[in-house]
């Protein structure tokens, strides 16, 4: 999916200025386990809600630790206008 692909564009980029790093993460990076801390998750969360225009609560990111689950959960938030459900409940996710 074309759309997919810019989603996860931008947020490589969201997720490069968190960690500092020029390295493109991979669906598999883990966040917390990068060393990615609560203000980290906070920062990276509202920064999500500037470049997508949308809100995720913060137990988001417990259930979306992965750079790819995260990916697919803010794609899912911005086609839907509905509240975003578990990863694994939404189509080519989990």
């Amino acid at each position: 999916m074309q759309e997919q692909g810019v989603t996860e564009r931008k947020l490589a980029e969201l997720w490069k200025e968190i960690f500092q790093t020029e390295a493109m993460p991979r669906a598999t990076d883990n966040f917390f386990g990068l060393g990615g801390d609560s203000i980290g998750m906070i920062t990276l969360l509202f920064r999500i809600t500037e470049e997508f225009g949308v809100e995720l609560p913060p137990d988001a990111m417990f259930g979306a630790q992965t750079f790819g689950e995260l990916s697919c959960l803010v794609e899912s938030a911005r086609l839907s206008t509905a509240s975003v459900g578990l990863i694994s409940d939404k189509p080519g996710c989990g």
